[in-house]
């Protein structure tokens, strides 16, 4: 017992522990498996994304070609339009001088060596400053190295050594180092400091010298330092001085020194006329001619030699001077200076000539079209005026420069400053800003040309000049008055009027300035002062604002008037007379006491006459009023006025429409329309329907709120009659200042003889292509035509509906997804019909449509080929919108139309008579949401039609056509199942099936179609037996026979021998029919040959035979010896199972061509059996004699006597064998016929056979 006892414990602890452990490994079992489908599902969507990612990167590199190839054909085509016009260009140039009587090839040849020429002299005046910043390079280095070897000398002496400091920025240009320098400013952007010292424009010569020595250094270094290093032209500074020497020894031995007298001369050898050369005002591409005059001004005979111009005048002046020889004193010579300008820019330089007592220059100046403008006065004093008057001045503007210009006036400038500040910064300015500089850049300041003097003017828009329109204020007492013109002429002027009106007491001054659009001329400034004289009387507020007003509503204000005088004045109110019956002044005279003020009553009373009345003063668009008041004060001559300002708007509410007629309303249902309130005044009012009755709602608020300025509010009027009566009511909108605006409202109420159970029906939210239903019931609660006792059905006030059987009928909408069953029925009195209402939201057919459109366009633009068949492609398209569909919500009213009767009682061709007013409505809420589970394979379609099948019997399908072979089991989210279903019909029949696949949140139908047809094939072969003939043993004979496949489908055929079947030896094997005393009988599988070859043979043998088509065989006898019962059977079978046609095949052979049928069998059918002769054929017997046994039998019969007959046949067999060729004599044959009756009679017969060939 015990140890049972402990067995017992330590098994149950056994079970227990294994069950913890089991409990543990499912946990751990549930936490890998969870890990597993995590990790799936991070890798399918890393793997998503991936493809994504790929996906996107093809799109973006596709659209990225596209735009490449895009942007280079615009190129293209830019480039030959470019082209293209420059071409029309010079083609349009060549006919244009061709026109002229010009040679274009010559003129475009001369215009090319212009161009070349021109860019000759561009590179050589870049090489000559490269050749002068290679100079000045040089010269700062010698001067650095001479500096530094003077310094170190002068440390050698004081025995000491000196640090060389910088002495601020001036170390930047006296070292030889300058390149080193400037990169240093412009790494650390120093060079920004240097410019902020200097706060003009870069075209300054401080700034050029700057950036033009930065950039001749930068190019520098980019040059090898064998270049830079090599020696510059005119070689070093020492050569220079020697060459300078030389020069000078040279020219004291030319100049001698005139002595008369013991007198010498001094100063200019020649006096010249002018003693300026001036070109004014000169025109590029002219060419300009002026003549100077040289007398000898020295005391004796002198001569006088050209030098030459400057080199930057050598391109533009040309000198002719033909030297005189030796001039006495006070002998004179001409000079001819022709200037042919190039570029419009003012030149300076000297002609040089040499004497024989010195040099002397003669100063030339050409100077291009400039504006040199003036006033003539710079102020304009107006003097005195009172307030209220109005004087004009003018000032001119003159030019007295070849060039006119475009002006704006500017005014309220509340400082001119003539005194422009220049804008170049000359060389005592550097010097002032950096300090002392070396001498040697002083050298590089030479190299730059000056800068013009340009003003500093305000920046003005280019297109400020353009119009003649100038933008004035007339908010000032001095102000401009009207110029006809914005543009002065060369040497013309122009007057600006400027006209004083004082409003303001006291002293008035306006500053004005004119600018100009060419930057070269400075603007100018002058003052325009007045001062005005006051009134004793004013307004404090001159203007009285009553804001927004409504008509007929009284408004009210006060004025006050003020005045300064000493004494008392009478003062006079006055409306101007188109305003006397909307505005009032109270009162109307009045006196002012000195140095005081007095309040006038304004009352403003707007009628609707205001618009026509105001005229001018007010606006109608706007609805703005503008008053003007008068005061007239009493010894003056200037009344004071003041202005009254009113926005005027109306307190109109509108109610758009005002009547309103529901028409026929049952009593079942409540209506609704829209009204529109709006609100014509320019301010918010407060409005509400006041005493609406019972039988009507308004919303939103029950018809009350505020409405804004201008604003249309709708309001929906619902109304639900309690009883069939007829309505006519009016409703009363009320504004806040106590306005009414009418509603009038018409209906009448129906009370039908029919009610619903329910007429609203919300379904729940039904997936795509499933399916959800709600019942209600048609009731008939007429049973008594008593109106006192409760109410009765009735139109309004009409009759009464007859109590009996009533009819119903709902009616659907088109392509709505709805069923109602029944939709149509009659309801007895008292009784009720259930009435089913099924919602199955579907895709509609124009959705699909639209989707296969887009489809095809996609397809396109990819250049994919198009599936053939459209079904593929709307099921598509449908597969791809249920899985993209989105949640919709769609409302329906079904009306329900109601007649009086039985519908059963009614014929086909009675139409029952239904009113059009006892209609019932049931509002149906249908909410359509994607379904939980679709079809992932075909396509996504749920109807799979099997085709046109042959009748088959299928051991899989016991019970119907469709048999489902897989098991069903639960599918869990985002996972797919394969579903396989087989279809084998065995009737010749249309089979359609539903599946439904059932899940807690919908019914998933799949639609399954099939058409079982049956197989035919007739063929060309009549009977069942086809005999060949007679052939000549091993010659063949063929025929032919046709099939044609008579159904909807292909067929799969194949013919089949039963001499080729490996059955065929069954038939053998049974004993012969002779021997077991039967009848004679063929067998199906006859002779055969011996050489083991088919006697009969077919081709084709199988194939496929399409619908509708014809087949033709060919069938070939070919025995190898002679026998007359070669046989075998064809059978014709469909899909390798079903036999369509057996048809018999019989022939017969024979040695030779002649052969006689006919008489009783001699020999048995089976070939095994027959006798086989020993002696071969050439053995045989040329005339070899055969027998022939044939059985008469008479049957003797009482009333008539029948002959017994018999029948032989004779004949030729047709061969392609040569005959031998014999005498043609007929051939005979003898036989004797012995008859046995009552007596035995022998009778001879004698048979002639003669051949005839065709």
């Amino acid at each position: 017992m015990e140890r049972e006892k402990n067995y017992e414990l330590h098994r149950q602890k056994v079970i227990s522990d294994a069950k913890k452990n089991h409990k543990i490994a499912v946990q751990f079992l549930k936490t890998t498996l969870a890990k597993v489908r995590n990790k799936k599902v991070q890798e399918e969507k890393l793997s998503q994304e991936h493809m994504k990612r790929r996906m996107d990167a093809v799109i973006s590199l596709k659209n990225n070609i596209t735009l490449s190839q895009d942007s280079i054909q615009k190129l293209r085509a830019w480039d030959n339009a470019r082209n293209h016009l420059i071409m029309k260009k010079d083609e349009a140039e060549k006919d244009i001088i061709a026109a002229l009587g010009g040679d274009a090839l010559k003129q475009t040849l001369h215009d090319k060596q212009n161009m070349e020429l021109e860019i000759r002299r561009r590179l050589f005046e870049e090489d000559q400053k490269l050749r002068k910043c290679e100079i000045v390079a040089r010269l700062l280095k010698e001067e650095a190295y001479d500096e530094k070897m003077k310094q170190r000398q002068l440390d050698l002496e004081n025995g000491k050594k000196r640090d060389d400091e910088p002495q601020g920025l001036c170390l930047l240009f006296s070292l030889a180092t300058v390149k080193y320098w400037l990169c240093i400013l412009l790494t650390y952007q120093i060079f920004d400091l240097l410019k902020s010292l200097f706060p003009i424009s870069e075209e300054t010569s401080c700034h050029r010298f700057i950036i033009n020595t930065f950039k001749f250094f930068n190019l520098n270094s980019k040059l090898p330092k064998d270049e830079v290093e090599r020696k510059p032209v005119g070689g070093s500074k020492m050569e220079q001085d020697i060459l300078a020497n030389t020069l000078e020894k040279l020219r004291s031995s030319i100049i001698h020194k005139q002595v008369v007298s013991g007198r010498e001369f001094k100063g200019c050898p020649f006096y010249s006329k002018p003693d300026l050369i001036h070109f004014k005002d000169f025109d590029v591409g002219k060419t300009y001619k002026k003549k100077m005059t040289l007398i000898n001004a020295s005391f004796t005979i002198n001569y006088c030699k050209l030098v030459g111009v400057e080199d930057h005048l050598k391109d533009f002046i040309t000198i002719l001077f033909d030297p005189p020889g030796p001039m006495s004193a006070g002998i004179s010579c001409e000079v001819v200076i022709i200037f042919k300008p190039m570029i419009n820019k003012d030149l300076r330089g000297n002609i040089t000539f040499l004497a024989q007592s010195g040099s002397f220059s003669i100063p030339l100046k050409c100077t291009t079209k400039k504006c040199v403008l003036s006033l003539d006065k710079e102020l304009i004093d107006f003097g005195s005026y009172v307030v209220g008057e109005s004087v004009s001045r003018t000032i001119t503007l003159e030019n007295h420069g070849a060039l006119g210009t475009k002006f704006q006036i500017h005014t309220n400038v509340d400082k001119c400053d003539l005194d422009i500040r220049s804008s170049n910064i000359t060389e005592v300015m550097l010097y002032c800003k950096l300090g002392s500089l070396p001498s040697s850049i002083s050298v590089l300041l030479s190299l730059f040309p000056e800068p013009k003097q340009e003003q500093n003017i305000s920046t003005i828009n280019e297109h400020a000049y353009e119009g003649t329109d100038i933008n004035y204020e007339d908010q000032t007492e001095i102000k401009l008055g009207e110029i006809t013109t914005s543009e002065i002429e060369p040497f013309g002027s122009v007057k600006i009027p400027i006209i004083f009106t004082p409003v303001i007491p006291g002293s008035s001054e306006a500053r004005f300035q004119l600018t100009f659009k060419n930057p070269d001329c400075p603007p100018l400034c002058f003052t325009a002062v007045g001062v005005a004289i006051i009134v004793p009387v004013w307004v404090p507020k001159p203007n009285v604002d009553l804001k927004i007003c409504m008509y007929d509503r009284l408004y009210q204000d006060a004025v006050i008037i003020q005045t300064r005088s000493k004494a008392a004045l009478r003062l006079k109110f006055e409306v101007c007379p188109e305003l006397q019956k909307h505005i009032e002044l109270l009162p109307e005279t009045g006196y002012i006491q000195a140095q005081s003020s007095f309040s006038v009553q304004l009352k403003f009373l707007p009628k609707l006459s205001l618009p026509e009345d105001a005229g001018e003063y007010f606006d109608p668009e706007t609805r703005v009023l503008e008053a003007p008041m008068t005061i007239r004060v009493a010894d003056q001559k200037r009344p004071v006025k003041f202005t009254v300002h009113a926005i005027v708007t109306t307190s109109d509410l509108e109610i758009e429409p005002k009547e309103l007629n529901f028409g026929y309303v049952t009593i079942y249902e409540a209506v609704y329309t829209t009204i529109t309130l709006t609100n014509k005044s320019l301010l918010p009012q407060e409005f509400g329907f006041i005493s609406v009755p019972k039988f009507v709602e308004i919303q939103p608020n029950d018809g009350f709120g505020v409405i804004r300025p201008l604003q249309s509010l709708p309001l929906d009027v619902i109304f639900k009659p309690i009883r069939a009566k007829e309505y006519d009511f009016q409703l009363n909108c009320i504004s806040e200042i106590n306005r009414e605006f009418p509603l009038s409202i018409k209906a009448i109420g129906v009370h039908p003889p029919l009610e619903l159970s329910h007429y609203r029906i919300k379904f729940r939210a039904t997936p795509l292509f499933d399916m959800s239903a709600a019942t209600l019931y048609v009731i008939n609660s007429h049973t008594n035509m008593n109106s006192l006792t409760h109410a009765v059905p009735r139109i309004g006030t009409g009759d009464i509906a007859p109590v009996g059987p009533t009819s119903f009928e709902f009616i659907l909408p088109d392509k709505a997804p709805l069923m109602i069953i029944p939709s149509v029925g009659t309801v007895w009195p008292g009784k009720k019909c259930m009435i089913e209402v099924i919602f199955k939201p579907e895709i509609s057919e124009t959705t699909i449509k639209t989707e296969v459109v887009k489809m095809r366009n996609r397809k396109r633009q990819t250049k994919m080929k198009l599936k053939p068949k459209s079904s593929e492609e709307y099921a598509i398209a449908k597969a791809t919108l249920s899985k993209d569909f989105q949640e919709e919500f769609k409302k329906y009213v079904i009306p329900c139309v109601v007649a009086s009767g039985d519908i059963k009682e009614k014929k086909e061709t009675e139409l029952m008579y239904f009113s059009p007013y006892n209609i019932l409505y049931l509002e149906l809420y249908c909410p359509s949401v994607n379904p939980s589970v679709i079809v992932a394979s075909d396509d996504g379609k749920t109807l799979f039609n099997f085709g046109d099948i042959a009748l088959q019997f299928s051991l899989l399908n016991p019970y119907g056509p469709f048999i489902l072979l897989c098991p069903c089991r639960g599918l869990q989210p985002n996972e797919s199942q394969d579903i396989v279903v087989s279809f084998s019909p065995r009737e010749s029949n249309t089979f359609l099936e539903n599946l439904e696949i059932i899940s807690k949140k919908g019914t998933l139908t799949l639609r399954m179609l099939g058409k079982g047809v049956a197989s035919t094939i007739t063929c060309s072969i009549e009977g069942d037996v086809l005999n060949m003939g007679y052939v000549i043993a091993g010659e063949s004979a063929t025929t032919t026979f046709k099939l044609q496949n008579s159904s909807t489908l292909p067929i799969k055929y194949s013919i089949v021998l039963d001499s080729l079947s490996l059955m065929r030896n069954k038939e053998q094997l049974q004993m012969p029919g002779f021997i077991g005393n039967k009848e004679r009988k063929t067998n199906i599988i006859g002779t055969q040959n011996y050489n083991g070859h088919c006697v009969f043979s077919v081709s084709p043998t199988d194939g496929i035979m399409e619908a509708g088509k014809i087949q033709d065989f060919t069938l070939t006898f070919s025995p190898d010896h002679e026998s007359l019962y070669y046989s075998d059977r064809m059978q014709v079978v469909l899909f390798n199972k079903r036999i369509s046609h057996q048809i018999l095949l019989k022939g017969a052979a024979r040695e030779h061509m002649m052969f006689v049928e006919g008489g009783d069998p001699l020999d048995v059918t089976v070939e095994s059996l027959a006798i086989i002769p020993l002696v071969s054929e050439e053995e045989k017997r040329e005339e070899e004699m055969k027998a022939l046994i044939l059985t008469l039998e008479y049957m003797q019969q009482d009333s008539a006597f029948t002959p017994a007959t018999r029948e032989l046949q004779v004949g030729c067999i047709r061969t392609t064998q040569p005959t031998q060729k014999k005498p043609d004599k007929p051939l005979v044959l003898t036989t004797f016929l012995t008859l046995r009756g009552d007596v035995r009679e022998i009778y001879r017969i004698v048979f002639i056979v003669h051949v005839v060939s065709e």
